[in-house]
């Protein structure tokens, strides 16, 4: 039978300790679902402003009516502590207004404010923000493409893509030949995730819909929201949020790290003592 070398024996021990701190560290982590059960109450850390409501087991931001705006932002998931990295699940419905559609949805982390907000986004933090309608005389518009900033600086923007997609559905008609039938928006899926070094990650709708880009101040600080805004103006659009997903992990408590560096400590004297 082999015996273990206290070398072997004292990283064991570390990676308990470790095992151990990263345990202690994760268990507050920040957790928010909305459900996808017909019937479920509005959850009880999100907070509604503007002209969103809460049916159907969804939040919906606007709807189909001109110069809207509405938002749902979530209490603090890790109160007192910055968060280091997360990751959001979401189905999303846009469409079902005017031709030309208005204005658009954004997804946001940081300060935000207790107020409605559309597809430009609020606070300092990061914006995902997803423009639907084509502003020809804004040299600055970002029609049908998912832009991410931070703390209002670009980060990384995604091709053109169909922010709006349809079902359609067609039969035939022996005077006409195919008539349309159906011709109605799609819920697609949005996901959005930075690392604790501040990579970006966001897959939208399509094939060409990733955005990958980098944060170098990458700093979320305490307190910090959730939240989703859309808005219509002149045109108009239904914004429809569902089975909204939130994973935070949040940065180590001080208690942590010095339980960590404990550990260290007492593999150095044993492996001192060995």
């Amino acid at each position: 039978m082999k015996s273990c070398s206290p070398i072997r024996t004292g990283i064991h021990a570390l990676v308990s300790v470790a095992v151990i701190c990263v345990c202690a560290c994760t268990a507050s982590a920040g957790y928010f679902s909305s459900g996808n059960v017909i019937g479920s109450p509005l959850p009880g850390e999100a907070n509604l402003y503007g002209d969103a409501t809460w049916h159907d087991r969804a939040f919906w931001l606007t709807h189909n009516g001109q110069f809207q705006e509405g938002s749902v932002i979530l209490d603090d998931l890790d109160p007192g502590l910055p968060v280091a990295s997360f990751w959001m699940d979401v189905m999303l419905y846009i469409g079902n207004g005017d031709t030309m559609g208005g204005d658009g949805l954004s997804f946001c982390f940081g300060d935000l404010p207790a107020a409605g907000f559309g597809e430009k986004g609020a606070g300092s933090g990061l914006c995902v923000m997803l423009d639907t309608f084509e502003n020809w005389d804004d040299p600055d518009d970002h029609y049908s493409r998912i832009r991410v900033t931070y703390g209002g600086v670009f980060v990384a923007e995604s091709d053109w893509i169909d922010l709006r997609p349809m079902i359609s559905e067609y039969v035939w008609n022996d005077e006409y030949g195919y008539e349309e039938l159906i011709h109605e928006p799609q819920w697609f899926p949005l996901a959005v995730g930075v690392d604790e070094t501040g990579e970006v990650l966001v897959l939208g709708p399509g094939l060409y819909a990733e955005v990958l880009g980098q944060i170098d101040d990458w700093n979320p600080q305490p307190g910090w929201q959730f939240g989703l805004g859309a808005r219509s103006g002149w045109y108009t659009d239904i914004h429809g949020v569902w089975d909204l997903t939130i994973e935070t992990v949040p940065v180590p408590e001080p208690a942590s790290m010095v339980l960590l560096a404990a550990g260290g400590l007492a593999l150095i004297r044993r492996r001192r003592t060995a």
